[in-house]
């Protein structure tokens, strides 16, 4: 549904969840997909059972994220794997503006680039600029290798380096893109979700990107 703000959005996605189910559609075949946890609450709190049985409501992120914990080994992820939250994403690029990149794992680009973006002292306002960017280049569809050659896709590789292999963690834009990844790449794993879910209502639809 595409409507802007007050236009009964929600409402007309539980209406469409209802007149599913009231064709014979089991619920556990609907899954309704919203973008903020309050407006996926509040779909449950509202309507989250019909006859008893209760409606899949979730967010882009918490249905992503149960994809991931189902076939984490084919998304390369450990079993425990976590979710970081941006406390600790800033947490980690200070620690390695800090660090001055101590560690870095092998590659083209030189210490010196990390160093570059040391040359003056990073605050936690400098460490947020760096995690932003990083970020908005990641949610576009981009890789660290891509811009290994400039300032901050430097601090981006050693990011991802140390989020994997030493929290065993994820950031809330790996979980969409790797689950797109995962469904590009084992056709198996979309077929089984095709059966699994028949319906997929979309709350705020006018905020989904390419």
């Amino acid at each position: 549904i595409v409507a802007g703000p007050g236009s009964g959005k929600t409402r007309t996605i539980m209406a469409r969840v209802k007149h599913l189910a009231s064709r014979g559609v089991p619920l556990r075949k609907i899954v309704a997909l919203t973008f903020s946890r309050k407006v996926a609450l509040e779909m449950v709190k509202r309507d989250g059972t019909i006859g008893g049985e209760r409606i899949v409501i979730k967010t882009f992120h918490s249905f992503g994220l149960s994809i991931l914990r189902r076939f984490h080994k084919e998304s390369n992820l450990m079993k425990d794997f976590m979710v970081v939250d941006q406390s600790k994403q800033l947490e980690i690029i200070r620690s390695i503006l800090e660090s001055g990149g101590q560690g870095r794992p092998p590659g083209p680009t030189s210490n010196s680039v990390v160093h570059g973006a040391l040359s003056k002292q990073m605050t936690s306002q400098d460490a947020f600029k760096v995690l932003k960017w990083i970020m908005k280049k990641k949610g576009s569809g981009a890789e660290a290798k891509e811009f290994a050659h400039v300032e901050y896709g430097a601090i981006w590789e050693r990011y991802e380096d140390v989020l994997h292999t030493q929290y065993n963690g994820v950031d809330f834009v790996d979980i969409l893109s790797l689950v797109l990844k995962l469904l590009q790449t084992h056709p198996a794993i979309l077929q089984d979700l095709k059966q699994r879910y028949q319906y997929y209502v979309v709350d705020e639809f006018q905020d989904v990107n390419n």
